[in-house]
């Protein structure tokens, strides 16, 4: 399961999305806690970092991206419970998403400052992946 926010240039996507459980041992029906690889593409500059997600938090993206995406006035900021993932999504004039970022590390040892911009074009295949993934764990609770 994939979910890839912004262009085929600048993109920030979450990979090999499974619950938490499932990657550390304890559990893998438990989907409330999810484990992702981030991958960033920025200006030709790439980086991998691994983060967890809460489901409720996924929950809100879908939320906020499917409200941002209607009315392209929306400004928003998503942020998981363990402060290593943060994004800004704001709307410019010209119908264009500003995507600013923060990613670090989970032992906080590197942090990775980014910003791009994508066209809201693409914000309708990010919100299927988002449902389709939503989807996938419910089948499996």
């Amino acid at each position: 399961m994939n979910i890839k926010i912004g262009s085929n240039t600048d993109y920030l996507e979450i990979t090999d999305i499974v619950p938490e459980g499932q990657e550390f041992g304890y559990s893998t029906s438990s989907v409330e806690f999810l484990r992702g690889t981030l991958c960033l593409k920025v200006s030709g500059v790439k980086t991998d970092i691994r983060a967890s997600f809460m489901i409720g938090e996924i929950k809100q993206l879908l939320t906020n991206l499917e409200q941002l995406y209607r009315t392209l006035k929306l400004k928003f900021e998503f942020q998981n419970l363990e402060d290593n993932v943060l994004l800004k999504f704001s709307p410019t004039l010209n119908g264009q998403i500003e995507i600013d970022g923060k990613l670090r590390t989970q032992n906080y040892s590197a942090t990775i400052d980014f910003m791009f911009e994508t066209d809201q074009t693409f914000l309708p295949n990010t919100i299927e992946q988002i449902r389709d993934m939503l989807a996938a764990l419910a089948a499996r609770a």
